[in-house]
């Protein structure tokens, strides 16, 4: 598995741990990863290629919720993962296929996060994320970004 990130905690409580982790559209990562989600007992994950077949996620929903917003024929880029207990709300108005946004809810307050793939074919960073950043900027809501940037990127 490439870019696993170590876990962090929110509050140090059981199960809210996150991690992030391109995927590259392989069945072996996706079984590594669904091992180490439940080893680390990760709340959320934000993933970028993941494995799919028939246009569909495959291998992680044992796991939780899968957040993915792809048009249908368009290959999924971007997914975050949550646990069942982690509150979430769909941001689609800042999700595609590369870009995955939801809402989560704690009682701390409310926190964004965002799985984004950055195409070496598209601008960088790619504009639905620049829509979603100036937003939570805007409404004072603090943002996490997982992704998967090359050398070529320069943000």
């Amino acid at each position: 598995m490439r870019g696993n990130s170590p876990p962090m905690g929110h509050g140090g409580k059981k199960g809210h741990a996150m991690m992030q982790n391109n995927l590259q559209h392989s069945k072996k990562a996706t079984d590594s990863l669904c091992h180490s989600f439940r080893v680390l007992q990760t709340g959320i994950c934000h993933i970028q290629e993941p494995y799919h077949y028939r246009g569909k996620i495959r291998g992680l929903g044992a796991l939780g919720n899968v957040h993915c917003f792809n048009r249908p024929g368009e290959k999924p880029r971007a997914c975050l993962i949550t646990t069942i207990d982690v509150h979430t709300w769909p941001l689609t108005k800042f999700s595609n296929g590369d870009v995955a946004a939801i809402k989560t809810i704690w009682k701390h307050g409310t926190v964004v996060h965002a799985s984004v793939y950055m195409a070496s074919d598209v601008t960088c960073p790619p504009p639905m994320m620049t829509e979603l950043v100036n937003h939570c900027n805007s409404n004072g809501v603090p943002l996490i970004i997982g992704c998967d940037a090359n050398a070529h990127h320069t943000t």
